[in-house]
């Protein structure tokens, strides 16, 4: 018979979390900041937002520098893998935070932050879209620091996470710079709403993909790493093999995942509860074969919610 089993590493990742390895820092998070916007923000609420008309309108000539740099070099150094335009607009103290529960976030320091992304190349064209919906601009009466607090959604073809997003900039010699900027993962209230893409592979012989995934993540944007790791990637009836689940967007925290894995005459259900979910959020099972049979099905539920069905025969991997 062949079994099917939860990898003790099964994971959910981050484009922080590749870091992890590389001394990455955990640190209190900005709770005034993240409760707040937890209460103010349903996935339902933001939704709309995101889909409202029109944009904001700065009030001042710094509002206008600091929306200029959200909606230019920000959006197209991601949008285009430009890690020049980053770099650019950085300062020397630049902090990266995801807030990922109430109490500890991921957190890069300017070098780690570049560090990551310095393989990526320059397109022409853009490889991910990003956007942000600007909710308001406040300045600091003692430092005279700006903070936007927006919206943003990066959309690419495997993942569509949004966040709640706080940047702060910082002005030096005349140049806004970005000095903090920290995001708190939005998580799709409406199961209905869930959607993820199915792998089958014997590829990484059962549990290495996440391993893998990890180390081109950053590297390559969370798209083009699973796209890299796939070429080639094949189910063989005869080895060992991962079923890799792969969500557009994070369902919310607490959620009950269940991957359902049926091989001839066999059901396997594997389930999953997680107290956080990250808005990169890819889960690995393994499946150990003992026996051959010519079709695979595998159905992903969310909350007892069908969100993802694949079947797959031998004959498809020829």
């Amino acid at each position: 018979m062949k079994k099917f089993s939860c990898i003790v590493h099964v994971t959910f990742v981050t484009l922080s979390a590749a870091v992890f390895f590389w001394g990455l820092l955990i640190a209190g998070t900005e709770t005034s900041f993240a409760d707040a916007a937890a209460k103010k923000m349903a996935m339902e609420k933001a939704s709309a937002v995101f889909n409202a008309t029109g944009s904001y309108k700065p009030a001042n000539a710094d509002e206008t520098a600091v929306v200029g740099i959200i909606r230019n070099n920000l959006k197209n150094g991601f949008e285009k893998r430009d890690i020049g335009l980053i770099q650019s607009i950085l300062a020397p103290g630049f902090e990266y935070r995801l807030l990922s529960g109430k109490e500890s976030a991921w957190v890069d320091t300017r070098e780690n932050y570049l560090g990551a992304r310095k393989d990526w190349q320059k397109s022409g064209t853009s490889v991910r879209k990003l956007s942000h919906v600007i909710q308001k601009i406040s300045k600091n009466a003692k430092t005279n620091d700006l903070t936007v607090v927006a919206l943003s959604s990066q959309s690419s073809k495997y993942f569509s996470p949004k966040f709640i997003e706080s940047l702060v900039f910082e002005n030096s010699s005349g140049k806004w710079l970005l000095k903090r900027q920290a995001q708190i993962p939005l998580h799709q209230q409406n199961q209905e709403m869930n959607s993820a893409e199915i792998f089958v592979t014997s590829k990484y012989k059962g549990d290495k993909f996440m391993a893998a995934y990890k180390k081109e993540l950053r590297r390559v944007g969370p798209s083009a790493a699973v796209d890299n790791l796939m070429k080639g990637a094949k189910w063989d009836n005869d080895e060992d093999q991962s079923v890799i689940v792969v969500f557009k967007e994070p369902p919310a925290p607490e959620s009950k995942v269940q991957v359902v894995i049926e091989f001839g005459p066999y059901d396997f259900p594997l389930n999953y509860e997680f107290e956080k979910v990250d808005p990169y959020f890819v889960i690995e099972s393994l499946a150990e074969a003992e026996d051959r049979q010519d079709e695979i099905s595998i159905t992903v539920r969310v909350n007892g919610q069908d969100v993802a069905k694949r079947v797959t025969s031998a004959k498809d991997n020829k």
